[in-house]
């Protein structure tokens, strides 16, 4: 272990004793077979949305330790798409929002373009119900915009403009706006 001056405050060199042992415990981790990564990530994301064992705090932590850029490659990244997929899309603001930064890390065009379908079948399940979640629709929209899928992308907001438009308020011109910076942005 790195040994840090004892000039530093005692809550430093905890943090820092804390930090090696963490860093530690992600190799070997890493290290491990697909299948019980796959196991330990299916555990916190597969939970059932309504399901009384789903527990917010967890699911924040474990998304949180997803879209963190320190160890994940795109391989550990894709054992848990799936899941990701549904909180990025079903998923309260913050939980959704690190779900989608871990997907955007996938830097594979197939698998960007496997994520953008998935969101397109999610979106249309949605939209059959009675009464459709529109959160659903807002999130797809973003995840779509960060993963720079044009294609996916004008014809979501097409089909789900109005869903879009009740649940955010973003119009056509918001939406043309959002699809034109990422033809820029390319």
């Amino acid at each position: 272990m790195i040994e840090f001056s004892s000039e530093h405050s005692a809550t430093w060199l905890e943090l820092m004793r804390a930090y090696q042992k963490y860093k530690e415990a992600i190799f070997y981790w890493v290290k491990e077979m697909d299948t019980v990564k796959r196991q330990d990530l299916f555990l916190e994301l597969g939970a059932p949305l309504v399901s009384s064992d789903r527990d917010l705090h967890k699911r924040l932590l474990v998304t949180s330790f997803l879209s963190s850029k320190e160890m994940w490659d795109e391989k550990t990244l894709l054992l848990a798409c799936e899941e990701l997929v549904v909180l990025a899309l079903t998923e309260q603001e913050e939980v959704a929002a690190r779900a989608r930064m871990a997907l955007t890390r996938i830097k594979s065009q197939t698998e960007r373009l496997s994520i953008a379908d998935k969101v397109c079948i999610i979106a249309a399940k949605e939209a059959e119900k009675e009464k459709p979640d529109y959160e659903v629709f807002h999130n797809g929209c973003i995840l779509l915009r960060d993963l720079a899928s044009k294609e996916h992308f004008a014809g979501f907001v097409e089909q789900y403009k109005q869903f879009i438009y009740l649940v955010y308020g973003l119009d056509e011109n918001d939406l043309e706006e959002m699809k034109n910076r990422m033809v820029q942005d390319a």
